[in-house]
């Protein structure tokens, strides 16, 4: 919850979809689910979460 409402914060409409949910999955492994270590790089990059 807290990813993607910061990831729609960040790219207004954002949403999970199928072909994103396993890269977002993998982000929150790697980062080990800390609220603090999702926050901070979603703000550096929102770029990277804009819908191609």
């Amino acid at each position: 919850m807290l990813l993607t409402g910061r990831a729609a914060q960040a790219v207004p409409g954002f949403t999970v979809t199928d072909a994103n949910r396993p890269e977002l999955a993998a982000l929150c492994r790697r980062l080990e689910g800390l609220p603090l270590a999702l926050e901070l790089p979603l703000h550096a990059c929102a770029t990277c979460l804009r819908p191609s």
